[in-house]
């Protein structure tokens, strides 16, 4: 369950950070979805995809009682918040030139 929940929290961070250099701070998880989804669609629909389908997953995981993960789930996880933040950084390097 931490798994999941630390993963999805790396990508949010990730997308904050994108909203942060457009000067635009966050005021929900899906708000922060729609954004990229709507502004930053260069980013590529399938990581902006992945990142709304952990967000679901992230509030059944911790607020829901009978959601049970198994250990394959958390390493699926793991690894789309890896290939989730290494794209962030290629398209933040790119776009904005940091």
């Amino acid at each position: 369950m931490s798994a999941i929940l630390t993963a999805y929290s790396c990508m949010f961070h990730a997308g904050r950070a994108i909203l942060f250099m457009d000067g635009i701070q966050e005021r929900s998880h899906k708000a922060l979805c729609d954004y990229l989804k709507q502004k930053h669609k260069d980013l590529g629909t399938e990581f902006v995809n992945t990142f709304d389908a952990y967000r679901e997953l992230r509030h059944a995981v911790a607020y829901g009682l009978d959601t049970v993960t198994r250990k394959e789930d958390a390493q699926k996880a793991i690894n789309s918040a890896v290939i989730f933040l290494k794209r962030v950084k290629e398209y933040l390097s790119a776009r904005y030139k940091i």
